[in-house]
């Protein structure tokens, strides 16, 4: 599915998802706490979301993408990116 390509789970690497959101907060100086906050997530959710460890809704990822001043296919990225 969609949602399992964007965060691969049993990986301690950041995933395909979590590498565009980080990279995104570092060009824009911001960190992924107040990313958090501003897109009204836990950082502890976020985290786990950036590693891969938790499926995110669509609503997050929109929230998130919005935060960002992107969109959520930006957010989403390639599903070809995804092993499989």
């Amino acid at each position: 599915t969609i949602m399992s390509q964007l965060a691969p789970r049993g990986t301690r690497q950041l995933s395909p998802f979590g590498q565009r959101i980080r990279r995104a907060c570092d060009e824009r100086g911001m960190t992924l706490q107040a990313l958090a906050r501003d897109a009204k997530i836990s950082y502890f959710h976020l985290s786990k979301l950036i590693h891969g460890k938790h499926q995110p809704q669509l609503n997050t990822v929109q929230r998130i993408a919005e935060q960002l001043d992107m969109t959520v296919s930006e957010v989403i990225g390639d599903y070809k990116e995804a092993p499989g």
